[in-house]
């Protein structure tokens, strides 16, 4: 069911499709989920795809993007630098995947493991809940919505991960009930 490549962005099937940014040139990249890729549209609306194929995976971390996989890539951002920063589920938790200008593919950050561990340390050692969004900012910091965990995480550009905010509420409550 997958089509549309090199056609107008009219003309492609899509899959879910979900997380947007747009490039230093124009370009409207997004997460076709279903069809395991990242795609973009081009300023004349040409659609292509930018990651991803028919195999399933979250291989190829450290290579070509074009040889990598992708498993139903979700919220994404894209810094001022055109870096492009994605989630992907990866065993019982989710993953941040980041493809450079240079069409390199690397594990940004997540172990892969359920939980909520790893501030102050390397961000691609982190465990995560469900990551819901995620942000750049001008800095080239990436802020992340852990929805589980009801945090907000950042990961500065050391790579470097921490908690900027966190649902304390709970605590509170737990404490006057206690």
């Amino acid at each position: 069911w997958f089509r549309g490549d090199g056609g107008t962005g009219t003309g492609a099937t899509l899959a879910f499709p979900s997380g947007i940014g747009i490039d230093s040139k124009g370009n409207v990249i997004f997460s076709d989920k279903l069809h395991n890729r990242l795609r973009f549209i081009d300023r004349k609306g040409f659609i292509y795809s930018l990651a991803g194929s028919d195999h399933q995976g979250n291989e190829g971390d450290g290579g070509p993007v074009s040889e990598a996989s992708l498993y139903l890539p979700d919220s994404m951002a894209v810094d001022r630098n055109d870096n492009i920063y994605f989630v992907s589920p990866q065993g019982s938790s989710k993953i941040v995947r980041k493809i450079d200008p240079q069409g390199r593919i690397t594990l940004f950050a997540g172990n892969g493991v359920l939980g909520d561990k790893g501030d102050s340390g390397p961000a691609t050692q982190a465990s995560f809940g469900v990551i819901q969004d995620i942000a750049v900012d001008d800095q080239g910091n990436v802020y992340l919505a852990d929805l589980t965990n009801r945090k907000v995480r950042k990961v500065d550009t050391q790579g470097v991960i921490s908690t900027l905010a966190s649902e304390t509420w709970l605590k509170i409550v737990d404490e006057e009930i206690h």
